[in-house]
């Protein structure tokens, strides 16, 4: 779709998912659904009304080197930082401690190899990465069970 279409195009394209939701059996949820723009004119406008987040991703508008904007997309923090979570409640049970601070030492250094893959050069060092690690709030490892 052209962006000098507008709202009309859009509507049309919102009815049209509503029709063959419904046909279904299903129904779109308005409270949990948005259009999202990716135009131009309000990216130049510093607008960033272009974020969403779906299925563990985070999408975001970028212009490519054509000069189109595209959505682009990564893993959202948001859903690591529970993932992680997930695991220090499940494996933090007493006696466990060691392992599990292992388990996150070791997740922390996957992240930081990965990172630094990037380049010829070594992109992050220690220091970046713990301040990354206060800025998106990592789990501390904590015994969550006591067994005995």
């Amino acid at each position: 779709m052209r962006e000098s279409s507008g709202l009309h195009s859009w509507a049309y394209l919102v009815g049209h998912i509503r029709s063959l939701l419904h046909r279904c059996g299903l129904a779109l949820n308005e409270s949990e659904s948005k259009v999202v723009s990716f135009s131009r004119q309000e990216m130049k406008m510093g607008v960033r009304e272009g974020t969403f987040s779906l299925l563990g991703f985070y999408f975001y508008p970028v212009k490519s080197r054509k000069g189109n904007i595209v959505p682009m997309l990564q893993s959202d923090p948001k859903r690591m930082r529970k993932k992680l979570q997930v695991d220090i409640n499940y494996f933090g049970v007493s006696h466990n401690s060691h392992r599990l601070s292992t388990f996150i030492f070791r997740s922390i250094q996957i992240v930081f190899k990965q990172l630094n893959r990037r380049s010829q050069r070594k992109s992050y060092n220690w220091n970046q990465i713990n301040a990354f690690l206060k800025q998106f709030r990592v789990p501390k490892p904590a015994i969550k069970h006591r067994l005995w």
